[in-house]
C-alpha cells in the first residue's frame, strides 16, 4: 500500500517537468483552443436545431470547454502509462522514456486532472452525473476494458472500443446544451443531434485513423492502419469517415436554413482533404506526419463553419 502511495506523490522537481511534458505531448494553448472551438462550435450548431427557446453560450459554457479540455488530457496521460513499453522500443525521445518526467508525475497529474474535471459539473446534477459518466469510460479505456492482451493485439479492436468515447463527449456537450438552455433533454430533436453528433465523431475518427497511415519506407514495427490495409485502401477508408461530415453538412444546411456561408465552408473542406490525399496517394506528399497535419487542418475547418455561420447572420439579415 505504502509503494502504491509513493508512486503517485510528486516529487522535487514536479512542476518543471510537468511543464516540459506539457510543452512536448500536450500544448495547454493549442489544446484548450481545440477544445474551445470543438465545444462553441457543436453549441453553436445545436442552437438552430432547438429553436428559438435555446441558448447556445452562456456562462456555463467555459465548464464544457473545460471538460473537454481536461478529458483529453486525461487520455494523453493514461496513454503515456498503457504505452510506456511500446514508447521505450520505439520512441524513446519521449518525455517518460528519456526520463524527462517521472511515472509517479503522470500518476498525480492524472489524480489532480480528474478532479479538475468533476468539480466544475457539479454546477448541476445532469453535467455531474455524465462528466462521471466520461471519466468512467476513460478508465475502462485505460484498463483496456480488462482484457488487455487482446486489445494490445489488434488495432482495429482498439479504434473500435477506445474511439466511442467521442461521440459520449458530445453528448456531454448537448446535456450541457439542455442544462444552460432550460430544455429538457427528452424534449431535444434527438434524430438531428444525432447526426451533428456523428459529423463530428466523423472529424476526431478521421484524424484517429490519419495519424496512423503511413508511406512503406516510415513504417516500423508499430502497427498502423496502412500496414494492416495497405497505405490505398487506409486511405479510402479515412477519407470515406471523413467526408461523412461533408455530407451531413450539407444535409444541415437545407434541413436548417443555414447560410451559403456554412456550405462554401464545408464544401470548400471537403474538396481542400480530397486535393491533399490525392498527393499522397500519388507521391506528392511523402510523410503521414502531413497526412496528420491535412486531417487536423480538415477538422479545424469543419467546426468553423458554424462559427462563420454565426458571423454571417448580421450581413444576411441586412441583405434581406
Amino acid at each position: 500500500m505504502k509503494n502504491s502511495i509513493a508512486a503517485t506523490l510528486p516529487t522535487r522537481g514536479y512542476h518543471a517537468r510537468m511543464r516540459v511534458y506539457l510543452r512536448e505531448m500536450y500544448p495547454p494553448l493549442s489544446r484548450l483552443a481545440t477544445a474551445s472551438l470543438a465545444c462553441v462550435s457543436f453549441l453553436l450548431l445545436l442552437g438552430p436545431i432547438a429553436g428559438p427557446r435555446a441558448v447556445s453560450l452562456s456562462a456555463c459554457t467555459p465548464v464544457g470547454i473545460w471538460t473537454l479540455f481536461a478529458l483529453t488530457l486525461i487520455l494523453r496521460l493514461m496513454d503515456e502509462l498503457k504505452d510506456r513499453d511500446i514508447d521505450r522500443r520505439l520512441f524513446g525521445d519521449r518525455p517518460l522514456p528519456s526520463g524527462k518526467v517521472k511515472e509517479s508525475d503522470i500518476r498525480f497529474s492524472l489524480l489532480l486532472v480528474c478532479a479538475s474535471l468533476l468539480i466544475p459539473n457539479m454546477v448541476s446534477g445532469q453535467l455531474f452525473l455524465f462528466s462521471a459518466l466520461l471519466l468512467g469510460y476513460a478508465v475502462l479505456m485505460y484498463h483496456y476494458f480488462f482484457v488487455p492482451a487482446a486489445w494490445h493485439k489488434y488495432l482495429l479492436l482498439n479504434l473500435a472500443t477506445h474511439n466511442p468515447i467521442v461521440p459520449i463527449m458530445f453528448i456531454y456537450v448537448v446535456v450541457l446544451f439542455a442544462v444552460q438552455s432550460g430544455i429538457p433533454l427528452s424534449a431535444l430533436p434527438w434524430s438531428t443531434i444525432i447526426l451533428v453528433v456523428a459529423m463530428y465523431w466523423s472529424l476526431f475518427m478521421g484524424w484517429e485513423i490519419a495519424r496512423k497511415i503511413r508511406h512503406t519506407k516510415e513504417e516500423t514495427e508499430y502497427i498502423t492502419y496502412s500496414k494492416i490495409f495497405g497505405r490505398t485502401a487506409a486511405t479510402v477508408i479515412v477519407f470515406t469517415v471523413q467526408v461523412g461530415a461533408v455530407v451531413i453538412g450539407v444535409y444541415l444546411y437545407y434541413a436548417l436554413s443555414l447560410s451559403e456561408v456554412f456550405l462554401a465552408v464545408v464544401v470548400k473542406g471537403g474538396l481542400a482533404l480530397a486535393c491533399g490525399y490525392i498527393a499522397f496517394l500519388t507521391g506528392r506528399i511523402k510523410s503521414g506526419k502531413k497526412l496528420r497535419l491535412l486531417a487536423e487542418g480538415y477538422a479545424v475547418t469543419i467546426m468553423l463553419a458554424p462559427v462563420w455561420e454565426l458571423a454571417a447572420l448580421p450581413v444576411v439579415r441586412h441583405a434581406l
